[in-house]
């Protein structure tokens, strides 16, 4: 129905002044681009019967975080201790940095406390959450297709607090002069519903850096 703005332009509504943006499946990969240009992190709020956003990103080449479970190792079966997730979370995020891959943080139905317990400068900063607003027209290499949608800790001074040891620090120093990471970027889910989201999640991920966008599955 092209009378229909939504129709004719499935981000019609995806403007800075919507809280939420509501979309159709086909139009996730750009809105995900329109919030990371915004200088937002996307929140992608799943809340539908076959969790399709989860199950789209698992076929993608990216690394995923299980937010859920990383949890109940910490805090309810005691596995792990707090150090060791702290360890585990810097390691697999320098391992998605060197990459360029994608780190989609599955929240599920959890409210996982990174802002206030799992986030730890030096191993996996908040500045995790947070997104570099960027222009493709301005970049070096505006082909490529992720280039500079990169989250605030993908800078020198940040790679250099992560890394321990020289293999580490080489590996994302080759990365950096190869452009290979350039193309490392956050994205973050949940299973909660567009009105539940942010009285559940306001502790525990830094909202206002955020973008959610309302999946809609017919």
């Amino acid at each position: 129905d092209m009378s229909n703005p939504a129709a004719a332009n499935p981000l019609a509504n995806c403007t800075p002044d919507s809280k939420i943006w509501k979309i159709g499946m086909p139009a996730l990969p750009g809105a995900i681009l329109l919030a990371q240009k915004a200088g937002k992190t996307p929140l992608l709020l799943d809340g539908n019967d076959n969790k399709t956003v989860d199950v789209f990103f698992t076929y993608q080449a990216g690394a995923i975080l299980d937010a859920k479970k990383l949890m109940v190792e910490e805090s309810v079966l005691k596995t792990k201790t707090l150090e060791e997730t702290h360890e585990e979370l810097r390691t697999r995020l320098i391992s998605a940095i060197k990459l360029g891959h994608t780190l989609y943080i599955s929240m599920g139905n959890s409210a996982t406390m990174f802002t206030t317990k799992y986030c730890k400068e030096g191993k996996f900063p908040v500045e995790v959450f947070e997104t570099e607003a960027w222009d493709s027209a301005a970049s070096a290499n505006p082909g490529r297709a992720k280039i500079c949608c990169r989250s605030k800790v993908n800078c020198k001074a940040m790679r250099e607090s992560l890394a321990t040891g020289k293999q580490e620090k080489d590996d994302l120093e080759f990365s950096d002069a190869s452009g290979r990471g350039d193309s490392f970027d956050v994205i973050v889910s949940s299973h909660f519903q567009d009105e539940d989201y942010a009285d559940f999640l306001a502790g525990s991920l830094p909202l206002d850096k955020m973008q959610a966008i309302s999946v809609v599955v017919d």
